[in-house]
């Protein structure tokens, strides 16, 4: 399992942890941790963060590619709190905001 991050907060209010995933959850809780300043390392056994919410590029051949997304393609903050730490995460370029393009076969 890849290591996905840590934070540079270590030894502020001791301690260090562990999260295992790199989706929602696991990002969330490693935000408000590292907040109070802990010492946070990310495992998660895909290549990249996002968990359910992620999305990847496929490649076709010959400078061909499409994203596809892998689960749930958006998804809507209704507390203050989530919106906070949504916002930091857009900051940062771990999200956007999606901005859907029909595809007509």
């Amino acid at each position: 399992m890849p290591v996905i991050g840590s934070t540079t907060k270590a030894g502020r209010a001791g301690g260090r942890v562990a999260i295992i995933g790199a989706g929602v959850a696991g990002l969330a809780c490693a935000s408000a941790l590292a907040a109070r300043g802990k010492f946070v390392t990310m495992f998660d056994r895909g290549r990249y963060v996002g968990g359910r919410l992620s999305a990847r590029k496929i490649s076709l051949g010959k400078g061909a590619s499409l994203h596809a997304d892998h689960g749930a393609p958006f998804f809507t903050c209704s507390d203050d709190r989530f919106v906070q730490h949504v916002q930091s995460w857009v900051e940062q370029g771990v999200c956007a905001t999606w901005h859907p393009e029909p595809y007509i076969w």
